[in-house]
């Protein structure tokens, strides 16, 4: 497969975009530019990263966009394929596709590929658009002060996800939410426009951008987008409706740089342990990721609140928890061909739990199938960059990003090190926990406070 598969044709005179991560070290080798590559700060905590669709929707442990926008100006041309096998909110995706480069993206997660797929879209007309957004305000409000919502919620949930959104929204909110919903679904189905499936997601996406949220969302749950979720009856609740409008209005100009890019994208619902449905062998140009953090961050947790309102049940949401790499949950155990580190690491481990050293052998070699999949697609002479987080279980540091070089750099996987580099975290931007106010830091503050740039060559 050639680029030609996602856009029909090969790009041509496209003008690369002026930007200050072109460090002209296109006539070195590709092993010297790769090694001269992480001679470079990748710190970026002063710069911008709230343009374009960046900021649609909060998401944990993003990564700012200079930093797969640097190594795409760095490794690739125009017309190049980027991928990401574990995509998120889609940062590489967008960095590729303003750059005119052809961007794939992957995750299981179910949010994060809708929310690939709005961020990399173009939604059309912006007055067209804002058009349809008052309509839909105005339907829900109808719907509101006419309709028996009550009953229909009880119909359009099952029990226990029922019970769920009991717990955590209350009953005018409920019937607010599902107002919009329902309006939603019925104007996307009248209107004329080619971009109708983009508009009809764009305007989902806005729903569940009111949920999760730093602060201030429509649930109950306190500091959704940054931890574990806490009930909190007194919570001031805004309208949803007034909310969505609100949301809705102010992220239509976010999509101004989109309509000329945005056709160089396909994003899938996939796993990166298995590509194999979605790419075929040696056709990538470049690959930016960044995997979940080990024992860190659980997405399912906050994104369940708005995936049961597109539809999927509570039961479907757990399975796919336990599908998650590296999840505590569903722990399997084999005999495994992984490096001494990891052996090491995970000994220690052991000694303190075993169950979460389980938890740990069954990332690593998830890992491993993520990264022999990488190796399978990419390119001969092309890089993978891996961004992953510290982490501590137990007090004992896990050594991530030395056991994943050492996992990459395994006779059955086959990539070359180049290098790996720390940078700190902005903690307020990465939307990580909160810091504890006290002397003692938490488990989580500990596992997180800078990650790992990895940065491998497929010889």
């Amino acid at each position: 497969m050639t680029a030609s598969r996602y856009a029909g044709k090969k790009l041509v005179n496209m003008a690369r975009s002026g930007s200050a991560y072109d460090y002209q070290l296109k006539k070195t080798t590709a092993g010297e530019k790769l090694e001269k590559l992480l001679d470079f700060d990748f710190n970026f905590h002063k710069e911008k990263s709230s343009y374009g669709t960046h900021s649609l929707h909060s998401f944990p442990a993003k990564f700012p966009p200079q930093l797969p926008a640097f190594f795409i100006e760095n490794l690739t041309e125009p017309g190049d394929v980027v991928l990401d096998p574990m995509a998120g909110s889609g940062t590489t995706l967008i960095e590729a596709v303003l750059r005119n480069r052809y961007a794939i993206g992957v995750d299981i997660d179910p949010l994060a590929v809708q929310l690939c797929r709005v961020k990399t879209s173009s939604i059309g007309n912006p007055r067209f658009l804002v058009e349809v957004i008052d309509e839909v305000v105005y339907e829900s409000i109808g719907l509101l002060e006419h309709s028996d919502l009550e009953s229909e919620l009880n119909s359009f949930f099952d029990e226990k996800t029922r019970e769920f959104v009991n717990y955590w929204f209350r009953l005018e909110t409920q019937k607010e939410l599902y107002a919009i919903i329902a309006a939603i679904d019925k104007f996307t189905k009248i209107i004329k426009s080619k971009y109708k499936r983009a508009i009809k997601d764009f305007l989902f996406l806005c729903v569940s951008s009111i949920i999760i949220r730093k602060s201030g969302g429509v649930s109950l749950a306190l500091d959704l987008a940054h931890s574990r979720p806490h009930r909190y009856m007194d919570k001031k609740i805004p309208s949803a409706i007034i909310a969505f409008k609100e949301r809705a209005r102010k992220a239509v100009p976010l999509f101004a740089a989109n309509n000329a890019h945005a056709k160089f994208s396909k994003v899938f619902l996939g796993d990166a342990r298995d590509l194999s449905n979605q790419i075929r062998d040696q056709e990538i140009d470049l690959i930016v990721t960044s995997p979940p953090y080990s024992n860190a961050i659980d997405y399912v947790r906050a994104n369940k609140f708005s995936l049961v309102w597109l539809g999927y049940p509570i039961s479907e949401l757990s399975d796919l928890r336990s599908r998650y790499l590296g999840s505590e949950k569903a722990i399997n155990t084999g005999t495994l061909y992984l490096p001494l580190r990891v052996k090491k690491v995970v000994s220690q481990i052991e000694i303190r739990d075993k169950k979460k050293a389980k938890m740990l052998i069954r990332y690593f070699s998830e890992m491993k199938a993520v990264i022999k999949e990488m190796y399978r697609v990419l390119k001969s002479d092309a890089a993978a960059v891996i961004v992953v987080g510290s982490s501590l279980i137990k007090d004992v540091d896990t050594q991530i990003q030395r056991c994943l070089a050492e996992v990459a750099m395994q006779d059955d996987v086959g990539f070359e090190l180049i290098g790996v580099k720390a940078r700190a975290l902005d903690r307020n931007r990465r939307m990580m926990p909160k810091r504890n106010s006290g002397k003692n830091h938490s488990q989580i503050e500990k596992r997180i406070d800078q990650e790992f740039v990895i940065l491998l060559r497929k010889p």
